[in-house]
């Protein structure tokens, strides 16, 4: 790791977000952060793009036919994202597609500092001061295709409101509650949610790879607490196998995809193997 990527990890970072945990959890590739303090890039959206070829109409018999000779698959009629393109020309450069692609990387390569955030945004008075002052609930991690999509110099593009903080997160109003949903009052086992008579909601762990800003899981997600530790998982398992009345389980979280392929697995091998569950959802 190169002495600027461990002045970078090193720097302020907010909440206890930790990378997936536990024996299965996969190994994550080497960190390659990008090296250039104040770059910036410009780049189109890719609303220029259409989603048909200029001239083609919905149904165009070329590709049918194309299709029915068993030829070649016809060519995405979309293009790249300028902006994604113009961000990785910028930041990581000398990151190859097989990187770039795998979610194990990405992951590993969440923007999650005020300083890193500085690198790639040109942050109003209000991210900054939401950086600066600490202690959110939520911690902030965005991934760098995510970044990617940010507009650089808009403080109000939506999905920069989605990922980035700002003061307004601090503020209590009376009657204002940390669990909006009630999801805790209908918790017989943590992690499990059982509001209704039929269903159940099991939150396989705590860990998103992009933290957005509205969660109303805030209270739980991103600060380690709720592992997928077998003891935990165990325990919300037999209670749907002692509660006959549940038929359908939704796995949520966090974001149980991030979760390594041999445990999520096992969830849900665990929740087909009970007789009155029908229906899995994830």
């Amino acid at each position: 790791m190169s002495s600027t990527t461990e002045s970078v990890e090193s720097s302020f970072e907010l909440g206890l977000d930790e990378e997936p945990p536990g024996p299965f959890a996969q190994p994550l590739l080497p960190v390659i952060f990008p090296a250039s303090p104040g770059a910036s890039y410009g780049g189109s959206s890719e609303s220029s793009y259409r989603l048909r070829p200029r001239g083609k109409r919905k149904g165009s018999s070329s590709s049918d036919s194309q299709r029915a000779r068993g030829g070649p698959p016809p060519k995405a009629p979309w293009g790249p994202n300028l902006r994604t393109q113009a961000f990785r020309k910028t930041f990581f450069a000398h990151v190859p597609d097989k990187l770039w692609n795998d979610w194990h990387w990405q992951l590993q390569n969440r923007f999650r500092s005020l300083n890193q955030l500085e690198r790639i945004l040109r942050l109003s008075e209000e991210e900054r001061e939401a950086m600066e002052q600490g202690g959110l609930q939520l911690p902030v991690a965005i991934t760098p295709y995510y970044a990617s999509l940010l507009d650089p110099d808009n403080p109000d593009h939506p999905l920069r409101r989605m990922v980035v903080p700002r003061p307004a997160e601090f503020i209590h109003s009376p009657g204002e509650a940390a669990d909006p949903l009630g999801e805790d009052n209908h918790s017989p086992v943590p992690g499990l949610v059982h509001r209704y008579p039929d269903r159940v909601l099991l939150l396989a762990h705590d860990f998103c790879s992009t933290y957005c800003r509205y969660c109303t899981r805030s209270r739980l997600v991103g600060h380690g607490e709720m592992a997928a530790t077998p003891a935990r998982l165990e325990a919300a398992l037999d209670y749907i196998r002692r509660t006959p009345t549940v038929r359908d389980v939704l796995v949520s979280g966090g974001d149980p995809l991030t979760l390594s392929d041999e445990r999520l697995d096992q969830i849900l091998s665990a929740l087909r193997a009970i007789p009155h569950v029908e229906i899995v959802r994830l």
